[in-house]
C-alpha cells in the first residue's frame, strides 16, 4: 500500500435542502453546486454533498477515500478483511470506479475507491 487514502467526499443528509444552500451559500459563504437532487459544496481537495434524507437517515454520514489505484483497493479489501471490519460491499466496479464499502466501527460507511 504505497498511496495513502485522500479524504475525498463527505456526504450528510438534510432535511430541506433550501435551507441547507441558504445556510451553507448565503450565511457562510460558500460556493454551492445544484447535481441532481444533491448540494455539492468543494472545500479544498474535499467534496461535501448535502443530500435529501428522511429523518430516519440524517444521522447517517458516509466519507469517502480515494485511493491511489484500482489494485489499492482491492489490497485494502483483503487487509480489512483479515482484521474483521464489516464489508458493505465490494471491491465493484461501478461507473469506472473501484469501489468497497466498509463499515467503521460506529457504522458509518467508508467508501474507499479509485479511478
Amino acid at each position: 500500500m504505497t498511496t495513502l487514502p485522500r479524504l475525498d467526499r463527505i456526504a450528510l443528509g438534510v432535511a430541506n435542502p433550501e435551507d441547507s444552500l441558504r445556510f451553507y451559500r448565503d450565511l457562510l459563504g460558500l460556493r454551492v453546486e445544484q447535481v441532481g437532487d444533491e448540494l455539492h459544496i468543494p472545500l479544498g481537495g474535499t467534496l461535501l454533498a448535502l443530500i435529501p434524507a428522511a429523518p430516519s437517515e440524517r444521522a447517517k454520514m458516509q466519507i469517502s477515500f480515494r485511493m491511489g489505484s484500482k489494485e489499492q483497493v482491492d489490497e485494502f479489501e483483503v487487509a480489512l478483511r483479515r482484521a474483521g471490519a464489516h464489508i458493505l460491499s465490494g471491491p465493484a466496479d461501478r461507473d469506472g470506479r473501484r469501489v468497497l464499502l466498509v463499515s467503521d466501527p460506529d457504522n458509518y460507511t467508508i467508501e474507499l475507491y479509485a479511478e
